[in-house]
């Protein structure tokens, strides 16, 4: 499944300290959830520094589908790809909260991080991680043979992983609501499917799902469901 890529908390002391010091070339700037801030297409004059929030990177199908590759959290740089590539930018990026990010000029941005060799290596690490990984994610989705418990099963557990915090009772929480259309675009499944399975996963109490916020009650059942052939409904 997806890792959590763009992610700067791992850099370096120096490195860190250089990206604190290319935020001041941009201006700060706070969107609502379900901004698009970059659309497929559109070859944005700035790299966003996400401060806080969160905010998904997806693709449109020829059918109008739309297929979540990943997730994106504090620190995460972005659009790299089509930055440092010049080529045209083929993902949109949409805010699934409140987002607070820096924008800076790509061409300042750019010349910055070309500018310091170790800064420079550790993104084009992550620049070619990030095109690995959606080349699995279109794989998958394309070519795999699991059945839509098991698709959903596995979008659930990737959130869990990178995006969950524990509550009063030990479980799972996941720690930005989140809506059916955007669980069944990150699973690749239509909206109806993701919510009669969703439906399916509540009645057999693995997730409850108060208000968007979406908690893990049986964390093994939901390891073992992305594994199955059955789904829960088969099963019973």
């Amino acid at each position: 499944m997806l890792e959590a890529l763009y992610d700067m908390k791992n850099l370096s002391a120096k490195n860190r300290l250089n990206l604190s010091s290319l935020q001041k070339f941009g201006a700060e700037k706070k969107y609502t959830k379900n901004r698009v801030l970059i659309e497929t297409g559109d070859d944005s004059d700035y790299l966003f520094y996400l401060k806080s929030g969160y905010v998904r990177v997806y693709v449109i199908s020829r059918e109008g589908k739309e297929l979540t590759l990943q997730v994106l959290r504090q620190t995460a740089i972005f659009p790299l790809i089509s930055a440092f590539s010049g080529k045209p930018n083929i993902y949109a990026f949409e805010t699934l909260t409140n987002a607070t990010v820096q924008k800076i000029p790509k061409k300042i941005a750019l010349d910055f991080i070309k500018a310091n060799p170790d800064l420079y290596y550790e993104i084009m690490k992550l620049v070619i991680k990030y095109l690995d990984v959606i080349s699995r994610v279109l794989i998958d989705s394309s070519l795999s043979n699991r059945n839509a418990p098991q698709q959903l099963a596995s979008a659930i557990l990737y959130l869990t992983r990178y995006f969950s915090m524990n509550n009063h009772n030990g479980e799972k929480v996941l720690s930005f609501p989140i809506t059916h259309r955007i669980l069944g675009s990150l699973a690749g499944l239509a909206r109806e499917t993701t919510s009669r399975e969703l439906s399916l996963l509540m009645k057999s109490k693995v997730i409850e799902i108060k208000k968007h916020n979406l908690i893990i009650k049986n964390l093994k059942q939901l390891e073992e469901q992305s594994l199955s052939h059955l789904s829960l409904g088969q099963a019973q």
